[in-house]
């Protein structure tokens, strides 16, 4: 009983307690809201609405990943960790958000970026300024005189430049300190130049033309020497040129292995270092976009069929390499609106899908934008993407933001079949080494089984050669003895048979002799008739 009065004291205790709470609570509510001006209730929605931005789209960013932008068009190109962002009033270069290394104001109207190596352009579309800098800051800087219609760098940081002034052409050649190298001018009615590239070793500049002159349009690329010593033996240092009827040939650019490719209406080229055409493919889509990864690969993203021809799909994306051979494709889910490519690989968006690919065409990642950007580039690995819209540019990392599940799922799936093939590799290796262990064994007793058996053999062998030997010499012996009784009876039989002939002769011989003397003693005894005969008659 005592128990059970102390348990319900505790229970009425804390229903006393929460009861309180709870009162005081609304009390304290109605008295802020009635007389306080809602302060409490303002510090509680502010607590919420900032669990809210924190809860939030990653695309909106933090302080440390993210970068306001005061107005729209701002153009960025990644190295690394690092980036560069251009504007209309000047350029900066980030170590990362928040941590500006350098920057150089001006003003342009339509300011162009474009990067090769570790140098970057800016230029003024229609203007008459192009800029040059590097990872530490601006290099030189040309003026025209004409309107700029057209830049390209190349590794080492050699600019050219194709200008218009009034309907005169003029293409100009500098080098990595701004000193002019070389330059034309196109005066030809109805020859206009179009694109342009410098070679890496530095030694050619290659133009592409669309030349009207004709009755039908014609597209060339020529082939020039940059320095005067290696061109003096051909005119204007012209020593090449491809030339495609009914073409155009709006964009050139050189790849690492040396190859020129020419981007025309038609179909791709690629052109030796000689200026000689090396390969070519038919295109049966229009081209939307076209990029160079790592100046390895051309990424060719396909649009439109060419009707009357066998298309791909739109969406359809090809990797081919410096001698013209598709090395993979990939098939997004609609037609494609944006390609980046860069050193580390290549972004490729579909509306607000986007798509990392590493490089050589490998899927990564597929994400899905909740707001329209204006760039999206990958940094140090296709994983860390800097996403750009008008107002702000955030870095995200790809593996913690929600992704559609293709390429995710191609992603694990593919993880899952490294691990699978890593672990098969792992157990091949083992068994690969238990097996050499064994067979090592195997050779090892092999060895001495085989030394054993030799020498058991060997001895055998001098064994049964000495038996051999011993057979052969009882036999040899035999045969030694055989061979003299042989001759023994042989010569015994010969004797024999000459002493037959001896004897015979002898007896032949005899009874000539017998009958000689008969014949004598008969002829004495009939000479001794005669005479006694005589004599008895004369007597």
């Amino acid at each position: 009983m005592g128990k059970r009065k102390k348990g319900s004291k505790k229970y009425l205790v804390m229903l006393f307690l929460l009861a309180l709470i709870v009162g005081g609570s609304c009390g304290l509510y109605y008295v802020d809201t009635f007389y306080g001006e809602g302060k409490i209730n303002t510090i509680l929605a502010s607590l919420q609405e900032r669990k809210k931005e924190q809860i939030g789209t990653v695309e909106e960013g933090t302080d440390k990943n993210s970068i306001a932008l005061s107005s729209g068009g701002t153009l960025f190109s990644t190295k690394g960790k690092k980036f560069l962002m251009c504007t209309k009033d000047g350029v900066k270069y980030m170590n990362s958000m928040g941590d500006q290394k350098w920057n150089d104001t001006f003003t342009m109207t339509a300011p162009t970026l474009i990067e090769e190596g570790h140098y970057w352009a800016v230029g003024d579309l229609s203007g008459k300024v192009v800029k040059v800098y590097n990872e530490d800051g601006a290099l030189y800087s040309v003026q025209s005189t004409g309107n700029v219609l057209y830049f390209a760098l190349n590794r080492n940081g050699y600019l050219g430049v194709i200008t218009k002034e009034k309907e005169i052409y003029t293409v100009m050649i500098y080098n990595n300190e701004g000193i002019q190298l070389t330059g034309r001018q196109e005066g030809e009615k109805g020859v206009y130049p179009f694109s342009l590239d410098i070679s890496d070793d530095n030694r050619v500049f290659t133009i592409s033309y669309l030349d009207t002159t004709d009755v039908e349009p014609v597209g060339r690329v020529n082939f020039f020497f940059v320095n005067e010593s290696d061109g003096k033996n051909f005119t204007e240092s012209m020593f090449s040129a491809v030339i495609k009827e009914n073409e155009l040939i709006p964009k050139i650019f050189y790849l690492d292995s040396g190859n020129l490719i020419a981007v025309s209406d038609r179909a791709l080229y690629g052109i030796g270092s000689d200026g000689k055409e090396k390969w070519s493919i038919e295109l049966t889509n229009h081209i939307d976009y076209i990029g160079v990864e790592k100046k390895k690969y051309i990424v060719v993203a396909y649009g439109a069929a060419v009707s009357g021809q066998n298309s791909r799909k739109a969406g359809n994306v090809s990797w081919i390499n410096s001698d013209g051979k598709e090395i993979i494709n990939f098939q997004a889910k609609d037609g494609i609106t944006y390609l980046n490519c860069n050193n580390t690989g290549t972004v490729l968006g579909c509306n607000k899908t986007y798509y990392g690919l590493k490089i050589g065409g490998r899927p990564f990642w597929e994400y899905t934008a909740t707001k329209d950007m204006t760039d999206v580039l990958l940094m140090e690995n296709v994983n860390n993407v800097l996403f750009v819209t008008n107002d702000n540019a955030v870095i995200l990392n790809m593996d913690t933001v929600s992704q559609d599940t293709t390429v995710k799922e191609e992603k694990e799936e593919k993880q899952n079949t490294e691990k699978v093939i890593r672990k098969q590799k792992d157990e091949e290796k083992q068994d690969d080494e238990e097996n050499q262990n064994k067979e090592e064994n195997q050779n090892e007793e092999d060895i001495k089984s085989e030394t054993e058996e030799n020498q058991n053999e060997s001895k055998e062998n001098t064994e049964n050669n000495k038996d051999t030997e011993n057979n052969e010499g009882a036999e040899n012996k035999e045969d030694t003895e055989d061979k003299i009784e042989n001759q023994t009876k042989e010569g015994e039989k010969e004797k024999t048979e000459n002493t037959k002939q001896t004897t015979k002769q002898e007896d032949k011989k005899q009874t000539e002799k017998d009958t000689k003397q008969n014949e004598s003693k008969n002829t004495q005894k009939d000479t001794k008739q005669e005479e006694s005969k005589k004599t008895k008659q004369e007597s």
